[in-house]
């Protein structure tokens, strides 16, 4: 058996310490919470949305967090029975989120008559219970909200 050179033993455990100090440092910088986003919830407190033939409730939204993901959120109910939620969140993926707590999503082509004017995703969203619903997924620019 041919012996190591005994320089090589000191130089490997000096780079197993290097590895294993990296690490430690990026596992602590991992641990650190996210930095808060620049809107919260408490930039939209006095916005009321108002559509004529609509009643619309202001749902509760946890404010105290600022890494929270919802602004805000509505229940919209039209007089003819219809029902939609609106909801500002930051950017997430609502399709990934939905299917962890177990609601199966599928995208879909809406058939509108006249598309938005922005990109938008359309899902049709099953509840255990299968009650389903749709949802329309869009990003904006938080600075602007193009």
């Amino acid at each position: 058996m041919r012996r190591l050179r005994p320089h090589v033993v000191p130089v490997l455990l000096a780079g197993c310490v290097l590895v294993a100090g990296l690490w430690q440092v990026m596992y602590r910088l991992s641990r650190r919470p996210f930095a808060p986003f620049e809107l919260t919830a408490a930039d939209f407190a006095g916005f009321a949305p108002n559509l004529p033939g609509w009643s619309i409730e202001a749902l509760p939204v946890d404010s105290r967090d600022p890494t929270a993901p919802n602004l805000f959120s509505f229940l919209l109910r039209h007089r003819d029975g219809r029902t939609l939620g609106l909801r500002l969140a930051h950017g997430y993926n609502v399709p990934m989120c939905l299917r962890i707590k177990e609601y199966a999503v599928e995208e879909t082509q809406a058939d509108l008559k006249k598309p938005p004017p922005y990109p938008a995703q359309f899902w049709r969203v099953t509840s255990s219970a299968g009650d389903e619903s749709a949802w329309i997924t869009t990003m904006l620019r938080a600075s602007d909200f193009q």
